[in-house]
C-alpha cells in the first residue's frame, strides 16, 4: 500500500518537472524506509523497490540529505560518527601543527610622512 502511493507521488513530481522543463534523474535518486525496528523487519519479506520511470530503486540502509546522514531506524549513528570522526581529525591535525602566530602584514601607506611637508 505504502509502495504504491510513493510510486503514484513520485508520478505526480515528475510530471509537475516535465511541465516546468526540468528533469528528474532516476539514476541519482536514494531510496530508504523510515520506521520501528519492527515495522522494518517487516519489509524484509516484501519487495521494496520503487520503480521511477524505467529504472527500478533498491532501498538503501542510510541516506544523505543535505550533509545529513539519516538512517532507516533514525537513530542517526552513522551521521554522529562521521561528525565525531571529522572533529576528532580536526583537533588533531590542530594540536599537531607548531603554535606559531602568523604575522599579518602591515598596512602600506599610499603617502608617507616625509612626502607631506
Amino acid at each position: 500500500m505504502a509502495r504504491h502511493s510513493l510510486e503514484c507521488s513520485i508520478t505526480v513530481i515528475h510530471k509537475w518537472v516535465v511541465q516546468r522543463r526540468l528533469q528528474l534523474n532516476p539514476d541519482k535518486t536514494e531510496l530508504t524506509w523510515f520506521g520501528g525496528r519492527t515495522n522494518l523487519e517487516c519489509l524484509h519479506s516484501m519487495d521494496t523497490t520503487i520503480r521511477v520511470r524505467d529504472v527500478d530503486i533498491e532501498p538503501v540502509d542510510h541516506i544523505r540529505d543535505l550533509g545529513v546522514l539519516m538512517d532507516s531506524p533514525l537513530t542517526m549513528r552513522q551521521h554522529i560518527a562521521k561528525v565525531t570522526s571529522t572533529c576528532f581529525s580536526s583537533s588533531t591535525a590542530s594540536q599537531a601543527q607548531p603554535n606559531t602566530r602568523r604575522r599579518r602584514p602591515e598596512a602600506t601607506c599610499l603617502c608617507s610622512n616625509t612626502n607631506l611637508r
